[in-house]
């Protein structure tokens, strides 16, 4: 009886054996596949990210430098209707235009200095929301995964 029992165990012991090591190399091979796979589409989504963050930044530049563009047009136009208005008439090295005329062209300069002063300050206000706005995304919706 015990000759049966421990063949009995040992039957059972190999069948145990070959059933643990039956599918264990197949397993170990899923196991790198698994992992391989893993870390590919990690990778892919890093790549995918810094994809969105350079997207990001091209777009905002893209307005930052319009807006910077408009920033200096606007200021040389001011600096340009200064060097008119100050004098107090246009014409300096020849007779006067009628004080009509010069009323009027003196009114069309204070409001060109109206809104060239509202172009100045949306220029600049434009620039940094974009500014503010691609911090806001890089850090609120562009994480790494």
């Amino acid at each position: 009886m015990e000759v049966g029992a421990a063949a009995a165990a040992a039957t059972a012991g190999g069948v145990g054996m070959g059933l643990f090591s039956y599918n264990r190399g197949n397993y170990m091979f899923d196991q790198k596949n698994h992992y391989t796979r893993f870390t590919a589409g990690l990778n892919m989504a890093i790549a995918q990210t810094g994809i969105y963050k350079q997207d990001i930044a091209q777009l905002t530049a893209l307005t930052v430098t319009r807006q910077d563009c408009y920033h200096g047009i606007a200021a040389m136009g001011l600096t340009i209707l200064t060097a008119i208005y100050c004098p107090g008439r246009v014409g300096l090295h020849t007779p006067p235009p009628p004080s009509w005329l010069m009323g009027l062209g003196f009114v069309n300069i204070a409001g060109c200095y109206m809104f060239l002063g509202l172009t100045l300050w949306l220029a600049m206000h434009a620039s940094m929301r974009a500014d503010t706005a691609a911090t806001h995304m890089l850090t609120r919706f562009v994480r790494l995964p």
